[in-house]
């Protein structure tokens, strides 16, 4: 079976799988039951039972319970009966040597773990009337490579194929809505993820759920912008260090703690298929999100390759939410929704150029002490360099904004010597500019 990703155009083969079969019979003399005519296999009953390696149930079996064949670490096949309906949570949990599995369409409900640490667990073909998987449903199956997700199943529960390390590709039905915590945590040979949900469904919150992606470290290229995700959830996709680009919906509003954090391959994520942001006439690597609400702490933190960032007024943003990027060039709005005391850059000695895309009386406080000072300082190369639509250098932004007193808390005292002290600081700072700005000031007298 082979995959192409429509995107790049890689073809990914898919590794299929049968049990061996010698004159028509598996390897292994079968399990025998006395009773053809049983419709339920009893929960744990053959629990840890070492001696077994195929199994045949007998055909009007419409039940296994829980636990039914779990720690059976020399099971190699088994072969279920077209009645069945119902595989029972952890039926076959550590069950080691058990490599494929075909599961009859009128299976309808799978139980939590029922493969869980099936560790040479290679192919499963999933029943077409399975409405769900189950809590950790292919949790640790380090073999399973490929898996087709029935068109009928509506819903993927917390760590459906947490740690399945050689897991290269997935195909999801476009009625599933959510990716839960942990679903994907730790698939290591994972490398494009694209997410569709049928347009028809209505649902407000499409959401992908913490740490869904965490530790995915062969992952590159994610597509959601065919989906309507509006949230990403914490950690998301936190250390998946190959990540290189990330596509979303325009309906995508909050990026939440950490969630791109240690990704340090990522050099776009925007709503287009390029590889770079324009800005002012040189393409760049970088973030330009302009449909998202919120972002929240270290969202980006320790994100290498990123170049730019274009910040928006309707934004709000966390503490240190670029923590570590290295950013060269930066874009701010006139007036952003910063919590005060809360610190959105720490880039030192690493900003080339700030832009600020307004007009002086529009360009509040928050925006010209809390962010652009902060970056003055760190960054001294800047204080001679314009930064404004009028082509203003940054003290004749801090001075023109104290004098239009665009301070959304109100002015006292204290916060004046506190703004003052600021434009001292930054006069010590940049000789040039200042003469810049006497020079400005005495043409318009």
């Amino acid at each position: 079976m082979t995959v192409i990703d429509e995107s790049t155009g890689t073809t990914v083969t898919m590794v299929s799988y049968s049990p061996p079969i010698r004159n028509g019979s598996p390897t292994q003399n079968p399990l025998e039951f006395e009773n053809d005519e049983i419709t339920e296999i009893d929960a744990q009953c053959y629990s840890n039972n070492q001696n077994l390696r195929y199994v045949s149930l007998p055909r009007n079996v419409t039940i296994i319970k829980d636990n039914t064949f779990r720690e059976c670490k020399k099971l190699e096949s088994i072969t279920l009966p077209d009645k069945l309906n119902i595989i029972g949570a952890r039926c076959f949990t550590d069950c080691f040597m058990l490599r494929a599995i075909q599961i009859p369409n009128n299976v309808h409900l799978i139980g939590n773990g029922a493969f869980e640490n099936c560790k040479n667990l290679r192919h499963v073909d999933l029943p077409k009337n399975l409405r769900s998987l189950s809590y950790e449903l292919f949790s640790h199956c380090n073999r399973l490579n490929y898996v087709e997700v029935p068109k009928n199943v509506k819903e993927i529960h917390w760590g459906a194929f947490y740690k399945c390390e050689s897991l290269i590709g997935i195909s999801l039905p476009d009625t599933i809505t959510k990716i839960p915590v942990r679903c994907f945590l730790g698939c290591k040979s994972l490398q494009y993820f694209d997410f569709t949900v049928r347009n028809e469904i209505d649902d407000p919150y499409i959401t992908l759920g913490s740490m869904a992606f965490y530790n995915c470290i062969g992952l590159v290229k994610v597509d959601l912008s065919h989906s309507s995700v509006y949230s990403i959830g914490q950690q998301c996709f936190n250390n998946c260090i190959k990540l290189e680009t990330v596509i979303l919906s325009n309906k995508t509003k909050l990026i939440n703690k950490e969630a791109f954090q240690y990704c340090k391959s990522l050099h776009y994520i925007g709503y287009e298929h390029t590889q770079y942001h324009e800005f002012q006439g040189k393409r760049l690597f970088g973030i330009d999100l302009q449909y998202v609400t919120e972002i929240d702490n270290k969202a980006f933190g320790d994100c290498h390759k990123i170049e730019y960032i274009k910040l928006y007024e309707k934004q709000k943003l966390r503490d240190n939410v670029f923590d570590q990027t290295k950013l060269d060039y930066i874009s701010l709005p006139g007036n952003m929704n910063v919590p005060k005391g809360h610190e959105i850059f720490d880039q030192k000695n690493e900003v080339k150029e700030v832009m600020i895309r307004s007009k002086i009386p529009d360009i509040s406080c928050t925006v010209a002490y809390d962010i652009l000072a902060g970056l003055v300082f760190k960054n001294p190369i800047l204080a001679d360099q314009p930064c404004t639509v009028e082509n203003l250098y940054p003290l004749e932004v801090l001075i023109g904004v104290l004098c239009f007193g665009n301070h959304p808390y109100g002015y006292s005292n204290r916060e004046e010597m506190k703004y003052m002290n600021i434009l001292y600081r930054l006069l010590r700072m940049s000789p040039s500019a200042l003469e810049h700005l006497i020079i400005r000031n005495f043409l318009t007298e």
